[in-house]
């Protein structure tokens, strides 16, 4: 009821452990159907802003913060843009949004240096990401604000629980 990002992640994951396909697909409707993307904007705005907030006065930052930090404002995009469920995979919110050229080849090449060596290594801090990180996280609260806010429907979701529990 609360357009949890969470769950619309694990539903559009592509890591799967365990899937029950017919609950699976119920919920997915009634998260395509019924969430907010305001809701989802605010969670990503603020999950990037602790990342930022982390790593911001180190001259070092690893790898992975930097992808976490970037994947999540590729969310926020996502969000912003198509006002729509994000996808999961970073090629398929790059595909979607995209980065201007000196932000994508600098976040190409973050991620072939993570991919190949050790992602928790610190390293120099990439000022072409750093700005457009910083611009994106200054710009969001006005974006996510201009968002629809959908609270979903409390009938559909008692009848969406009903159907998960027979």
């Amino acid at each position: 009821m609360r357009s949890n990002a969470t769950v619309g992640e694990w539903l559009t994951s592509p890591i799967v452990y365990q899937r029950d396909e017919p609950r699976c697909a119920l919920l997915s409707d009634f998260v395509r159907g019924q969430y907010s993307p305001r809701h989802y904007g605010r969670h990503y705005f603020h999950f990037a802003q602790k990342q930022w907030s982390a790593a911001a006065g180190k001259s070092t930052v690893t790898d992975k913060a930097y992808c976490y930090m970037m994947r999540t404002l590729l969310a926020f995009r996502w969000t912003v843009e198509h006002q729509a469920l994000a996808p999961m995979a970073v090629d398929d919110l790059l595909a979607g949004v995209g980065l201007p050229y000196d932000v994508g080849r600098a976040f190409a090449e973050l991620r072939l240096r993570k991919m190949t060596g050790t992602e928790l290594t610190n390293a120099a801090r990439v000022p072409i990401l750093d700005g457009w990180i910083l611009k994106t996280l200054e710009m969001a609260p006005s974006q996510y604000q201009g968002l629809l806010a959908r609270r979903p429907e409390a009938a559909a979701a008692d009848r969406l629980f009903m159907q998960l529990v027979e």
